[in-house]
Order: C-alpha cells, then sequence, then structure tokens
C-alpha cells in the first residue's frame, strides 16, 4: 500500500480499523487526505476547521471500493498559513489530524 503509514484510529472494540492522514503535511498549494479501513458504499464527511472551531468546509463522499481512498483539496482557495483540523468522520467514527500550510 503506498500509505501504510497512515495513523491508525481504534473503534471501540479495540479493532484498528480506520487510516487517516494528510499529505503532504506542511502543504504549499494542494494536498490530499488519504484514509483506508472504510468499506465500500459507506459513507465518510471530510471537515475543515480553523483553531477557534470555524467550519470552513464540509464535503461528504461514498466510499467506493476498498483499499486506500484519496481525496484532493487546493489550499489556494482559502486557506492562509496557519495550521488547521482536518476530521474524517464515518458513521462509526471520527478521527482529527492537524495541516499546516505554509506557503
Amino acid at each position: 500500500l503506498p500509505h501504510r503509514n497512515l495513523p491508525e484510529t481504534q473503534t471501540p472494540d479495540n479493532k484498528a480499523q480506520l487510516k487517516f492522514g494528510i499529505l503532504p503535511n506542511p502543504a504549499r498549494d494542494n494536498f490530499q487526505v488519504v484514509y483506508q479501513g472504510v468499506t465500500p458504499n459507506e459513507a465518510v464527511t471530510i471537515e475543515i476547521y480553523e483553531l477557534n472551531g470555524r467550519l470552513l468546509q464540509r464535503r461528504k463522499y461514498t466510499t467506493i471500493s476498498e483499499g486506500p481512498q484519496s481525496i484532493q483539496f487546493s489550499s489556494q482557495d482559502f486557506f492562509s498559513d496557519q495550521v488547521y483540523l482536518i476530521r474524517l468522520k464515518t458513521a462509526d467514527t471520527a478521527s482529527v489530524r492537524k495541516l499546516v500550510i505554509s506557503r
């Protein structure tokens, strides 16, 4: 797997299921949210927050196949140089990672 070093999120029964990361991080122009461990046809929501809690963007996706998934974002649209929080949610779990934008 090209993204085998993604951090894992533990489920309530302590099985590692969701792996989620941001590449590259820090990012300049574009970045990807990469995840795996989500079953096909499962809904995934990605939310981008400022550190003060203000929601900047929410995107909903349906996972098409098993294995690693990658969603592209452009930091040039509205991101200034700072730290953001990226939250990935499924029906069973949610996980948060920090994203640094540095141009």
